[in-house]
């Protein structure tokens, strides 16, 4: 026997003691996940070691065949027992169903029958015997069903491979070393088969796929030994808890007792926005505000704050059997959305505090301007208590400033007419306020802050407003708007109702002649030829007046025809037929009358000739005739001043007091008010009559049923104030 033959035998015998030392080693550990299998695998490999070192000392023909054919038999076995391994290892072992079983175990027990019966069908190989080196071989002439085997052979080491493969990137490579130990004593022999079909290197027949188990074994020895290949957590545990752990809603760092990385999940690697791999190692102070987060605590709650979210970290040291401190976990939970909720709850609880004291200010300056006498009163009031809160930092009175282009003045008026308005000034504020139609351009703002203007207007009278600043974080809410508007809406009614309430009262007036071109009544009258003098105008609508007109040198229904081509009368129509026609005129703009809907003045007498429209109006002594000017060039921004006088109203009668239908204006309402004085101007109270109440109804844009309720209960309080003047009112006010 040559030395390369006794070489041979011995690694065969080395390989057979190894693997067989293994599978008992692994049989004392058979309850450990993967640690079946192994025993079987390495008692296959035992056995085919123990048979190839038995048959070189065999020599005669036949009895060498049946060591082979008996060899095979752990040879077709052996891949069962491996992949069974490497599921159960790798945590795989649900996925062994039965059929999946079945199916594995189809071609090694179909293999071990036709080695058995080769002979009868050589399906498997045909064989010789020759010698090499003093050892008896084998010369094989592969069958088809061999390398039908082969085939399903290498598959399966595959398979079984990529599975430790799978679970070393699965587990961060914790079981690296494991997995390359287990891998090789896997591939070494499968490579050594393949050089040994082919023959390219070692002769056929040499059997150097035995020899090769010579490094299975003590590969697998050492991942035993030395890498504790059953002593770490089994693969099935390690496995669930790094999944549970990895696919976590929170983020899970652990540091060492030196605060160094040593593990990070998926969702802490998104939160910090790192790569899991490379940030192994990095200190905590690196990662996380370690000021804010104290690792030292057992359970320690604190709020960090990354980008633009809000996590809570929980933390929590580790420490061994000793008690001893090895390492710090912090788990991340994101609960931005928690803290944004408490901090709309917060501002919402602020908010109401705000408008509670908002709304107690408004009303304790309601309660204080109730007895005004005057509109700077009610100013004074507004501004002194708005700045003595702690809400505003400053209050001015602002007024329409008269040096304003007609274009502009007309969309600033436009926007201020109807009910108050609340809008902010500046965002971010500037040095001073915006140059619109009603803000002063010597407004500047002395402080930082936000400034809001509150239009104040009645009607169609516009009063200023109010530029209020605030250095309040925030300030200027949707609902602190809101309440302001409403402020606004209450001062506007109180001015408007103190400078009436002077009007009426008041014996001293200011009387103002007032030529306005250009509007649409002078455009009927030039176009008609005619003069037209007013009887009396009734507030139809907000943007509409019903304007009635004698036309003393021209027939009413011309002048009616006319006026119905002229841009702002939406309609007109003849009042009665006698010679003394009256025109009702259906206004919408351009008219100084719609500047008076509201009160504000009484008008006396309007004109409108070829050349122009003149209108007289009365004032209480003292107004301001520029602001009132000003409104009427809202509507007529030609307006001149062509005459002003003061004087006395008439006095009262010989009795005492005023006749009784004008005393008893003081109990009409306005709509009452209206209504008779349409009614009466459009001819419904004369016989035959010349308007029927659906026509009257039309004309103010009511329904037929509510021009009837004010009829009556304003014929009511005139007659009760004619016949009976010491019974009041108040039955009627009840009803109404």
């Amino acid at each position: 026997m040559s030395t390369i033959s006794a070489a041979v035998i011995g690694l065969r015998l080395l390989a057979c003691a190894i693997t067989g030392s293994l599978a008992g080693y692994a049989w004392n550990r058979r309850t450990e996940p993967g640690a079946l299998p192994f025993v079987g695998l390495m008692a296959m490999i035992s056995l085919w070691t123990l048979n190839s070192a038995i048959s070189a000392f065999v020599f005669d023909p036949e009895l060498h065949i049946l060591l082979h054919r008996i060899r095979w038999i752990p040879i077709v076995i052996l891949p069962v027992f491996w992949i069974w391994f490497a599921v159960a290892y790798t945590g795989y072992d649900d996925y062994l169903s039965p059929p999946t079983v079945a199916l594995v175990c189809v071609v090694p027990l179909l293999s071990i029958v036709l080695v058995l019966t080769n002979p009868m069908h050589r399906l498997f190989w045909e064989i010789a015997i020759g010698e090499l080196h003093g050892l008896p071989i084998l010369e094989l002439t592969y069958g088809p069903w061999f390398w039908v085997f082969t085939l399903y052979d290498v598959t399966i080491t595959l398979v079984g491979t990529g599975l430790l493969l799978r679970l070393v990137v699965r587990s961060d490579y914790l079981y690296l070393d494991q997995a390359i130990l287990l891998c090789i004593g896997s591939l070494v022999p499968w490579i050594a088969a393949v050089v040994s079909i082919s023959g390219v290197v070692f002769p056929p027949g040499i059997g150097i796929t035995s020899v090769s188990f010579a490094a299975t074994g003590p590969a697998f020895g050492y991942a035993l030994f030395r890498r504790r290949l059953f002593d770490l957590a089994p693969a099935t545990r390690r496995l669930s808890r790094d999944s549970a752990i990895a696919t976590l809603q929170e983020g899970v760092l652990v540091f060492d007792d030196s605060l160094e990385l040593i593990y990070l999940n998926h969702r802490a690697a998104e939160i910090l926005e790192r790569d899991v791999e490379s940030t192994l190692g990095t200190p905590a102070e690196a990662l996380i505000d370690i000021d804010t987060t104290d690792l030292e605590l057992s359970d320690g709650l604190d709020d960090l704050d990354i980008d633009d979210r809000t996590y809570q970290a929980r933390t929590s040291t580790i420490t061994d059997r000793n008690d001893r401190t090895i390492g710090h976990t912090v788990v991340l939970a994101d609960i931005t959305v928690e803290k944004r909720r408490e901090r709309l709850l917060q501002r919402q609880r602020n908010h109401l505090e705000l408008l509670d004291r908002l709304n107690e200010l408004v009303r304790e300056i309601t309660h204080e301007f109730v007895d005004a006498t005057s509109r700077s009163e009610i100013e004074e009031v507004v501004r002194d208590r708005m700045r003595d809160s702690a809400l505003y930092a400053e209050v001015r009175i602002v007024d329409t400033p008269p040096d304003i282009a007609p274009t502009e003045r007309d969309t600033g008026h436009r926007e201020l007419t109807g009910p108050s308005r609340a809008r902010p000034l500046t965002d971010p504020p500037p040095t001073s306020l915006p140059e619109e139609p009603w803000h002063r351009p010597e407004l500047e703002a002395s402080e930082d802050g936000t400034w809001v203007f509150v239009s104040l207007g009645f009607g169609r009278t516009v009063y200023g407003g109010l530029a209020i600043r605030t250095t309040r974080t925030g300030a200027f809410t949707e609902r602190e708007l809101a309440v302001l508007e409403w402020f606004g809406e209450t001062v506007s009614q109180a001015i408007n109702a103190v400078e009436n309430r002077r009007l009426l009262f008041s014996n001293a007036v200011t009387e103002l002649r007032i030529d306005c071109p250009d509007t649409p009544l002078q455009t009927v009258a030039a176009d008609a030829s005619c003069r037209l003098t007013l009887e009396g105008f009734v507030p139809a609508s907000e943007d509409r007046v019903l304007v009635y007109c004698d036309t003393p040198s021209a027939p009413a229904p011309h002048v009616a025809a006319v006026a119905e081509t002229i841009d702002g009368i939406s309609a007109s129509r003849v009042v009665g037929d006698d010679p003394s026609n009256v025109v009702e005129f259906a206004v919408t703009e351009g008219s100084p009358l719609l500047t008076f809907v509201g009160g504000s003045a009484n008008v006396c007498a309007l004109h409108a000739d070829e050349q122009t429209c003149t209108v007289v109006i009365e004032i209480a002594s003292g107004s301001e005739t520029r602001s009132t000017l000003e409104r009427v060039r809202q509507q007529c921004p030609d307006a001149s001043l062509a005459a002003k006088q003061d004087h006395d109203r008439s006095t009262p009668t010989e009795t005492g007091r005023m006749p009784a239908t004008v005393d008893s204006l003081e109990s009409l309402t306005d709509s009452q008010l209206e209504v008779l004085e349409a009614a009466y101007r459009g001819g419904y109270f004369r016989w035959p009559r010349d308007a029927t109440a659906e026509e009257v109804a039309e004309s103010l844009g009511i329904s037929s049923p509510t021009l009837h309720k004010h009829l009556r209960h304003g014929e009511e309080r005139v007659f009760e104030a004619l016949f009976d003047p010491d019974s009041g009112t108040e039955g009627s006010n009840e009803r109404e």
